[in-house]
Order: structure tokens, then C-alpha cells, then sequence
């Protein structure tokens, strides 16, 4: 009988209550899922040079992409041009420049080919200006 009491009093004295399940590892694992699904799920921001040539140039969304096709192309092309001391050959980035040129000038035509190059100048002058103004802000 002794032996009884001192099973039933040694059970009840080593059970122990349930830990309270911690819910904050759980929540941050949702806000992390949340800011991953979100970055899937959100569109790319337009780049601003491209809506920028379509609405001066008054271009069709079919003539952006074939540019955007002929610009990745090319792009392509620079990156796996040879390079000799770190430097890329000028003559072949030139070669490459000139069939990307020919090629604009056949989508476009001659008349929104020479705007495409004034606002390309027009672009890339404000970049420079944006460049620098942030430079002066750090």
C-alpha cells in the first residue's frame, strides 16, 4: 500500500504542466513567407526609360518590345565580346554598336530613328545630372 502512495504521489509530483507553445518563431516564419510571396507576386516597375520613349516617340507596345529584343541581344553580344587586359576590343563594341544602330533604324524608320537618338542624348544627359546630384547629397 505504501508502495501505491509513493507511485501515485511520485506520478503526480514529476507530471508537469504543458509549455506554452511560443508563437512569436511562428509569426516571424509568416511575415518572412509574406514578404517573399509579396516580391513574387508584384509586377517589375516599368523601366522609365522605355515609357519615357513611348509616350515622346508616340510608340505602339509591339515597337517597344522589338526594341527591347534588339537591345537584350546586343547587350548579350557586349558581354561575351573579348576582352584583352580587363578591356573590351573597342573595334568589335563599335562592329557590335553599328549592327544595333541598323537594326533600330529598320524598326523605327529614319524620322522617329533621328528623335530616338535626340531623346537617347536628351536621357542620358539628365542621368548624368542625377548622378551627380546624388553624389552631392552623400
Amino acid at each position: 500500500m505504501v508502495c501505491i502512495l509513493s507511485i501515485c504521489i511520485a506520478s503526480c509530483a514529476s507530471e508537469t504542466k504543458p509549455k506554452p507553445i511560443n508563437k512569436a518563431p511562428s509569426q516571424k516564419k509568416q511575415v518572412a513567407q509574406k514578404k517573399k510571396n509579396s516580391k513574387k507576386t508584384s509586377e517589375k516597375k516599368a523601366n522609365p526609360y522605355w515609357t519615357n520613349l513611348q509616350k515622346q516617340l508616340k510608340l505602339t507596345p509591339q515597337k517597344v518590345n522589338q526594341l527591347k529584343g534588339v537591345k537584350a541581344k546586343y547587350d548579350k553580344q557586349r558581354k561575351a565580346a573579348p576582352k584583352v587586359n580587363g578591356k573590351t576590343n573597342q573595334a568589335k563594341l563599335k562592329a557590335i554598336n553599328t549592327a544595333q544602330n541598323k537594326e533600330t533604324k529598320k524598326i523605327l524608320g529614319d524620322k522617329l530613328y533621328a528623335q530616338k537618338a535626340a531623346f537617347d542624348k536628351k536621357w542620358q544627359q539628365q542621368q548624368k545630372k542625377n548622378k551627380a546630384a546624388k553624389k552631392k547629397k552623400k
